[in-house]
């Protein structure tokens, strides 16, 4: 497996094999993206996710910065080193995965997400049709919404040390149980590119990053600010080219001194209790982030209640957002994503201008 880069550790073809599967529960044609197409492989009760590797191919989405052309794109070697990295964190937002073959075919087994996600994309890809998380006629409790700032933070935390360039909409998935929330980030193929050396923005390259986010889970802090970072690179050993673990070398320093500049206040370590300098609870304050939030990108139209802005003192009740709210049903994206926003520092409160809505082109 060496000569093909694939770690023999990773390698488990000998306990998900064909004679295993229990076919008639599989689906050929699970899914498709712009490179091949993903099986839904079941071997007894187990259901797993099998996208084959794409050789040596470099088009539009493979990019010679992003691969070597003497070698195969190696796609599930990312989701592997995305999983390490989610691990790292103590975190459990990448789907598990190893290398097996199917079919005669080497590729990546990755473990069947639960879920779904909060918007799906139009036939034309010109626009996203959202998809509520929960019923419309109710709003979600603030212990749900807690859960669900969690495991987004983390997501996004994730995203950042990996220089996660895609994760646009269908590209998460939120699974709700009673009032916990679960995330897990899918089809990671276009992380550790060795172009990707700092703080992953949305630009024209990275059109579906989300930017750096603008809280941390306190915990998350001090994983990220006690980190090793050789000691996590380690994790990452003969997965990817010396250009990509450059690149992440200087990421991973990136993203530590991104957290460690957060003052103290943007620090959670409560996430229904934490409310920001201006009294907004998390919900308020993440729906007016369009970059650096999931949250604000993708969730604020779902909860406006829990997402009005407070009242002024002395105000009176704050006006319904409900009627503000931009809730249509199918919502056009711009062809080309803002500009970053400004880092907060330690003394200043980040830039709450609304942003656009992320493009809705999709890259995996």
């Amino acid at each position: 497996m060496k000569k093909h880069g694939v770690r023999f550790k990773d390698y488990e073809a000998d306990i998900y094999l064909d004679s295993r599967l229990n076919h008639p529960a599989c689906v050929q044609s699970f899914g498709k993206g712009n490179c091949n197409t993903v099986e839904k492989l079941v071997y007894g009760a187990n259901a797993y996710v099998f996208k084959p590797e794409t050789g040596a191919r470099i088009d539009r989405l493979y990019d010679r910065n992003l691969v070597e052309s003497a070698r195969p794109p190696l796609n599930g070697n990312r989701n592997i080193g995305s999983r390490a990295v989610s691990e790292l964190l103590g975190l459990d937002v990448i789907p598990k995965a190893r290398f097996t073959t199917h079919n005669g075919d080497l590729g990546l087994l990755m473990d069947m997400a639960p879920g779904r996600p909060v918007a799906r994309q139009r036939a034309d890809r010109l626009a996203w049709i959202p998809q509520p998380p929960w019923p419309e006629s109710e709003q979600p409790s603030s212990d749900l919404l807690a859960s669900v700032h969690d495991k987004l933070n983390g997501l996004e935390w994730c995203d950042m040390m990996t220089g996660q360039t895609d994760r646009h909409q269908e590209n998460y998935l939120l699974e709700i149980t009673g009032s916990t929330a679960r995330v897990t980030g899918i089809d990671n193929d276009l992380a550790f590119s060795s172009r990707e050396a700092g703080l992953v923005q949305p630009d024209a390259h990275s059109n579906n990053a989300v930017g750096t986010p603008k809280l941390i889970d306190g915990t998350l802090y001090d994983r990220i600010t006690e980190m090793n970072i050789d000691d996590a690179l380690r994790r990452l050993e003969g997965l990817f080219s010396e250009e990509e673990i450059a690149a992440s070398r200087q990421r991973f320093a990136a993203v530590q001194t991104a957290a460690r500049a957060l003052n103290d206040t943007f620090v959670v370590r409560d996430w229904k209790a934490w409310r920001s300098p201006a009294g907004e609870t998390a919900s308020q304050f993440l729906a007016a982030q369009k970059q650096g939030s999931l949250f604000g990108r993708d969730f604020a139209l779902f909860c406006p209640e829990a997402c009005a802005p407070p009242a002024p003192p002395n105000a009176g009740p704050a006006p319904s957002a409900a009627a503000a709210a931009v809730n249509p049903a199918e919502q056009p994206s711009p062809a080309v994503k803002p500009a970053a926003a400004d880092k907060p520092t330690s003394t200043e409160r980040p830039n709450l201008a609304a942003q656009p809505h992320p493009t809705a082109k999709k890259e995996a």
